[in-house]
């Protein structure tokens, strides 16, 4: 019973619709006029609604998506604390409100 379990595991993982790997890409987080990341870091899709983060060595960023709709809140960490940005709206590779703004685009853009 235990390796039928871990077999319809393995399974649903491989038909997952979320990428679980991180990918190479060029990231811009500007938070109250200051840039927190500009350049490399690591991007990772969290769900097929558009959620994703993207990492640095020492920052985190990540918009929760609402589904169907290009709006969503972002937040990030870094060695200071935790930061919410707020209520972001989509508008091509970025999310942004008045109070900063989260850009990833594919490495080498």
């Amino acid at each position: 019973m235990k390796l039928l379990l871990i077999a319809g595991l393995v399974v649903a993982g491989c038909f997952s619709a979320v990428p679980a790997l991180a990918q190479p890409a060029k990231c811009l987080l500007v938070a109250d006029g200051k840039k927190v990341i500009d350049g490399p870091c690591d991007f990772r899709l969290d769900d097929a609604d558009g959620s994703f983060s993207v990492s640095t060595a020492k920052v985190k960023a990540n918009v929760l998506a609402d589904p169907g709709s290009a709006t969503g809140r972002a937040f990030y960490e870094d060695p200071t604390g935790a930061w919410v940005i707020g209520d972001v709206n989509r508008k091509g590779a970025c999310w942004s409100n008045r109070h900063g703004k989260l850009c990833a685009w594919a490495a080498g853009r």
